[in-house]
């Protein structure tokens, strides 16, 4: 940025001084047929000046952008994470499950593998509910009584993917294999969400609370985990996680 800047005033101001000198005002008077390359020149020059603008502006930005990305921490293990996609639809529906789990058990028995897990999201790609949400009923609030109609984001999660992600339950305990089966009666919810449906109680407090989900159907707290980014730079929200032998 400061070569930029210095080239820029060296190539613009210099020039740009000459043609206010006294001879060339003299120059111009005497001989008008040069009015045109002196037009010229100086449209040259703001051409420069506006380019080196349009550089150092781009410098700037980029400038930033860089120092956000270094300074952006997700709040999950990003050094010793790997993440692959999984595409299961050529399967048999009634298999998928079946496949998920031996896929799991054949990558967590590789030398080095500390923890495997599986969600329907992707990490740093968003959660359910993006745009909207689940919405859930509490003793509390109720959606229809609410500015953000109470919505939570929410993503369908195998055991252990926490685990993978290295974030930290501040509260309670991973879902077990039993609570797989649908309708799921088991969550996790984050901190955001124990902040915004149950103020002034800690994680501890929460456990075993039960709320209601869109579908009607009661699901009781069973852990509560440490906030995580779910998309860059995105303030967190309140996100539950429900527990499945294999996401969709």
């Amino acid at each position: 940025m400061l070569v930029t800047l210095g080239m820029g005033l060296t190539a613009s101001l210099i020039p740009a001084s000459r043609l206010q000198s006294r001879a060339l005002s003299r120059s111009l008077q005497a001989d008008t047929r040069s009015s045109h390359g002196i037009r010229l020149s100086q449209d040259l020059i703001i051409g420069q000046i506006a380019f080196c603008t349009i550089l150092q502006t781009c410098g700037l930005v980029f400038y930033q952008s860089l120092r956000a990305s270094l300074a952006f921490a997700p709040g999950f293990e990003i050094e010793r994470l790997l993440y692959a996609d999984v595409f299961m639809k050529s399967i048999d529906a009634g298999q998928r499950p079946a496949t998920g789990r031996a896929l799991m058990e054949r990558v967590r028995a590789l030398p080095g593998v500390e923890a495997v897990g599986m969600s329907m999201t992707r990490p740093l790609g968003g959660a359910g509910g993006t745009q909207g949400g689940t919405q859930i009923t509490t003793p509390d609030f109720r959606p229809d009584q609410e500015i953000d109609k109470c919505y939570a984001q929410f993503a369908y999660v195998t055991p252990e993917l926490l685990s993978s992600l290295d974030v930290p339950l501040l509260a309670g305990r991973d879902f077990r294999p039993e609570e797989n089966e649908f309708p799921t009666q088991a969550t996790i919810i984050n901190e955001t969400m124990l902040r915004r449906f149950w103020p002034g109680k800690t994680a501890h407090e929460v456990l075993g609370l039960e709320f209601q989900q869109w579908t009607g159907a009661k699901v009781k707290i069973v852990g509560v985990m440490r906030d995580y980014s779910t998309r860059p730079w995105t303030p967190a929200r309140p996100l539950l996680f429900s527990p499945t032998s294999m996401p969709a």
